[in-house]
């Protein structure tokens, strides 16, 4: 790692240790969504439905898909039913043919990050859809840190392709959003058809480099110590959306632009707190392995990564059985779907298309 990536870390956790000590409250929490049934267009501002091409044709369009808002409901065992807010592209019948495309994202992100992505995917004949996760979502944002465990983000995610109407889907993850799509190919093969990972190494690649005592990987995951510290949340929104902007623009590398659009969605404890207990809920290093992936996995990793080291990323092969491939992306960051969406959407549109992969 270079030297600018070394300030940017330490940007990130002086800013973090610092707001953590204000602990100022900010904001109202966010009106809960309205009632609607699943898969209602929520509609506020964003552009009507689309309809996506036909898969075996050239698609005619001179303008790319629209992105349109949409709520997808999920009945939880243990909670009932859950609402989760949604940007989609594509026509939604698509996704009971096998091309339902989920993309899940990172942390502080929400769907926004895969705006660039989804009218792309859906001029390739996919449906695509970006939840905001649990937490993320005013309907699906349970009390208690036990709530956001990785097994039940993993049961979210096979749950909303259901919801969806797809039984085998593509997934797609940066990220946390990419930890828990290595969990949940590893947990449901037969449903997931490929998987693409952008910046987060397989999660046993993690645990090891986390644990090899000369490595660069528990230095670097510093920050996740400070994620976890109660009432964080409070010290990271002591000015609102300006001091979140610091943190994680001027102090953790994010774009300013994607940062404040974040905010909108993070901007008051309550969805911040929740958001945080992802940390909260799982440790590193993880108690338990995680196991070879079967399925075929398309990896994208930035050289410039300042939170997820090469020693990870180079490792993730030996934990994927199935097809794989690793790109590495030079001069990018940890953002890639912010800073590298023109790199990484004819990477994952390849990978889709790959007729080894059906």
């Amino acid at each position: 790692m270079g030297s600018s990536n070394e300030r940017r870390r330490t940007g990130l956790l002086v800013a973090l240790v610092v707001g953590a000590t204000i602990l100022i409250g900010a904001g109202c929490a966010r009106d809960s969504p309205g009632p609607g049934a699943a898969g209602s267009a929520a509609g506020s501002g964003r552009p009507g439905g689309s309809a996506g091409p036909d898969a075996t044709a050239t698609p005619a369009r001179t303008t790319p898909a629209a992105v349109t808002e949409r709520q997808v409901r999920i009945q939880d065992p243990d909670l009932g039913t859950l609402t989760f807010d949604a940007l989609a592209a594509g026509d939604p019948a698509r996704a009971g043919e096998g091309r339902l495309v989920l993309l899940l994202h990172g942390f502080p992100e929400t769907d926004e990050s895969y705006r660039a992505f989804l009218p792309a995917l859906a001029d390739a004949g996919y449906y695509a859809v970006a939840p905001n996760q649990r937490g993320y979502s005013p309907g699906a944002r349970p009390d208690g840190v036990d709530a956001y465990a990785i097994d039940h983000l993993t049961s979210d995610t096979l749950a909303l392709a259901t919801a969806l109407g797809a039984d085998r889907f593509q997934l797609v993850g940066h990220d946390w959003g990419g930890g828990v799509a290595w969990a949940t190919a590893r947990a449901a093969p037969d449903r997931v058809a490929t998987l693409t990972v952008l910046s987060t190494p397989h999660l046993d690649a993690m645990r090891d480099a986390y644990l090899d005592p000369n490595g660069e990987q528990s230095r670097m995951s510093g920050y996740m110590q400070t994620f976890r510290t109660p009432g964080v949340e409070n010290g990271i929104l002591a000015n609102g959306a300006d001091s979140f902007v610091r943190v994680f623009a001027a102090g953790g590398g994010l774009p300013e632009r994607e940062a404040r659009r974040y905010a909108e969605v993070l901007g008051t404890p309550a969805a911040l707190g929740a958001a945080l207990n992802w940390y909260r809920a799982n440790p590193l290093p993880a108690p338990t392995a995680l196991g070879p992936i079967t399925v075929p996995t398309l990896f994208v990793w930035g050289r410039e990564d300042a939170a997820l080291g090469g020693t990870a990323a180079r490792a993730t092969g030996r934990y994927v059985t199935g097809a794989y491939r690793f790109e590495v992306l030079e001069g990018r960051s940890h953002w890639l779907p912010e800073e590298a969406a023109a790199d990484v959407v004819p990477l994952l549109l390849a990978h889709l298309a790959d007729p080894d992969h059906r």
